[in-house]
C-alpha cells in the first residue's frame, strides 16, 4: 500500500488480513518520508528506475503513479524496500556529485571516475553485467584514446564510437554511454562472436530471455570496435 498526502509519502506492506485495519496499524514500514520535496525527488529516480508505467490505472498525482508504478513492478515487500530505498539514496548522491545510472529494474551504476561501480537487484542476469560493464568501458576508451601515448588503433576505435555516438570531442554524456551500452548488448544477442572461443558466451546471451532487447542501428564499424573490446 502507499499512501500520498500533502504530508509526505507512507509505504506499507500488506497480506491481506483484517483488511484496512491491517494497513493502516499492522502493516511493515518499507518506505516513510515526511518531508514533501525529498519524496518528489525520490519518485524522479523511480520514473528512471522504472521508465515505463504498467499500471492499469492513471493517477493525477504524479508522485504517486510514480511510487505505485515502481511497487507494481516488484515482486515482494523486500524489493519494494529496496528499490525505493536505492531510488531515495540515488536522489542524495546526486546532489552530493555522485553520478548514477539505473539499468531498468535490474541493476544501477555509480558512475565516479576514482571507483565506478556496478550494482546488481535482484532481476539481474548476464546481460546487466554486460549492459553495465559496456557502459563503463566505452567512457575509458574515449578517454585513453585522448593519451599522448595511446596506441592509433585504440584512436582509430575512438574515433568510429564518437562518430557513431555523436560526439565529436570532450566527454561522452549519460545517454551517449547508455547508447553505447544498449547497442553493445544488440551486438550480444545477435549471436556472432568475434572469436571461436567466445561463441558459447554468445550462444548464451542470444538464448536467454531478456528486457534488454533494443532497436539500434549497428554498422560493421562499431561492430568491430565492440569486438575489440573482447576478442584477445
Amino acid at each position: 500500500m502507499v499512501s500520498c498526502a500533502q504530508s509526505g509519502v507512507l509505504v506499507k506492506s500488506y497480506r491481506g488480513r483484517f483488511g484496512q485495519f491491517w494497513i493502516n496499524f499492522c502493516g511493515t514500514v518499507l518506505y516513510n518520508e515526511r518531508i514533501v520535496s525529498k519524496a518528489a525527488e525520490t519518485a524522479m529516480a523511480l520514473d528512471i528506475l522504472f521508465p515505463v508505467s504498467l499500471l492499469p490505472v492513471k493517477f493525477e498525482n504524479h508522485v504517486l503513479s510514480a511510487f505505485a508504478n515502481a511497487i507494481w513492478q516488484c515482486s515482494t515487500a523486500t524489493e519494494v524496500s529496496r528499490v525505493v530505498h536505492q531510488a531515495a539514496n540515488a536522489q542524495e548522491s546526486s546532489i552530493s556529485g555522485e553520478n548514477i545510472h539505473f539499468q531498468g529494474n535490474r541493476g544501477s551504476i555509480t558512475f565516479d571516475e576514482k571507483k565506478p561501480t556496478i550494482n546488481l537487484f535482484e532481476g539481474a542476469d548476464g546481460l546487466t553485467v554486460m549492459h553495465g560493464n559496456a557502459y563503463l568501458w566505452v567512457d575509458d576508451l574515449v578517454r585513453f584514446a585522448e593519451e599522448k601515448l595511446a596506441p592509433q588503433r585504440l584512436k582509430d576505435d575512438a574515433a568510429i564510437v564518437r562518430g557513431w555516438l555523436g560526439n565529436q570531442r570532450g566527454a561522452l554524456t549519460p545517454d551517449q554511454r547508455e547508447k553505447f551500452a544498449q547497442g553493445f548488448v544488440q551486438y550480444l544477442r545477435e549471436g556472432r562472436a568475434p572469436s571461436p572461443a567466445l561463441q558459447e558466451s554468445f550462444n548464451y546471451f542470444k538464448a536467454m530471455p531478456s528486457a534488454f532487447d533494443y532497436n539500434i542501428p549497428l554498422d560493421d564499424k562499431i561492430r568491430g570496435v565492440m569486438a575489440r573490446l573482447l576478442a584477445v
